[in-house]
């Protein structure tokens, strides 16, 4: 399965969400409260990335995805913490690597994602092991409104960013027009 549309990152969403409860009743008892959050955050998010991918690029993506998962899960020792750099690793890949875009757009759109997502998250979020699905739920929702903006640009190779394209025709019709 590949999350590049909104429904398919909608779907990926419901399910983070419902293998959460399962996961973190099995494995808390067994390794602990935060380890239990700590790897299935980092796997969620591994798994997000992945199936953003395609072709080649789905290996090294999660690769880099799972290093970056485990670092942050043994440097940062909140779940806040955590979840903000797996958020922000997200977004860094997604824009950076797997759909790279003009620096200005990216940065832009993953901001307005990414606080978005954890401000919706921070909202359904409480003590209970279902609010904490449902701030999954919600923020992995949040992130496929990223093939809603026209983030996933596969068109041909050598062609431009359909923004890019557009911004250097209106610069081409200025210089014709001026005097």
């Amino acid at each position: 399965m590949r999350c590049n549309t909104f429904a398919r990152g909608a779907l990926f969403a419901a399910v983070s969400a419902v293998a959460w409860l399962p996961w973190a009743l099995v494995m808390s008892p067994i390794i602990g409260n935060w380890n239990a959050h700590a790897l299935f955050l980092a796997g969620v998010t591994v798994a997000y990335v992945a199936t953003m991918a395609s072709g080649t690029r789905r290996l090294g993506a999660a690769i880099a995805v799972a290093v970056a998962g485990v670092l942050a899960a043994w440097m940062l020792r909140t779940p806040g913490d955590l979840v903000m750099g797996l958020a922000v690793t997200i977004a860094v890949v997604r824009s950076g690597v797997l759909y790279p875009a003009a620096h200005s757009r990216a940065v832009l759109r993953e901001a307005v994602l990414v606080l978005a997502g954890l401000a919706l998250a921070r909202f359904l979020v409480g003590s209970t092991l279902l609010s904490i699905g449902l701030a999954l739920w919600g923020f992995f929702l949040v992130q496929s409104l990223f093939f809603l903006f026209g983030g996933a640009y596969d068109g041909p190779a050598g062609h431009p960013d359909p923004f890019e394209e557009a911004h250097r025709r209106a610069l081409a019709l200025l210089d014709r027009t001026s005097v």
